[in-house]
């Protein structure tokens, strides 16, 4: 699912990796450093952090590959850890996508464009631009940490405000 170099984030609960069994710039894996099986296997301080840090991951993506639309998804079809797919579709995914499924033009469906993606994008990516994109989403994630860092110590007294 992932490989080496693909952490874009962690913190004291989860892991960000780019997905590298579909290396679609952008498609990021979020994963508990617990190694939860299910999402009610999380414990309280994790479900707490859980919506900050997709939140994150969908505007890192965001910011980095300018999508039509960002997909969060947790299936667990397959056992293994729990993992959330943030994955961005960007017009190129989405026009492909609808030369090959024309009866979805107006609604597309989601998983369905989800698992087309992992297949049709199975098997290598653009090295360039996947280097770009991931880097800018670490970018946009130490932004985004730093900025809660600094709210979380005005918020407490700790610093400026």
């Amino acid at each position: 699912m992932t490989g080496p170099g693909s952490r874009v984030y962690s913190d004291a609960y989860y892991l960000i990796e780019q997905c590298m069994d579909c290396p679609v710039p952008g498609y990021l894996i979020v994963t508990p450093l617990s190694g939860a099986a299910r999402l009610e296997d999380l414990t309280h301080d994790e479900l707490i952090r859980l919506g900050n840090v997709l939140a994150l991951a969908v505007r890192a993506v965001k910011e980095a590959t300018r999508p039509v639309r960002v997909y969060c998804a947790q299936f667990g079809e397959k056992g293994g850890p729990l993992h959330f797919h943030i994955f961005p579709r960007t017009e190129e995914i989405t026009r492909e996508y609808l030369r090959q499924n024309p009866s979805e033009e107006g609604s597309i469906d989601g998983p369905n464009l989800l698992g087309w993606s992992r297949r049709r994008y199975a098997h290598g990516a653009d090295q360039g631009r996947l280097t770009d994109v991931t880097h800018r989403i670490r970018e946009a994630l130490k932004k985004a940490r730093d900025e809660d860092s600094g709210e979380s110590r005005t918020a407490r007294g700790d610093g400026p405000g």
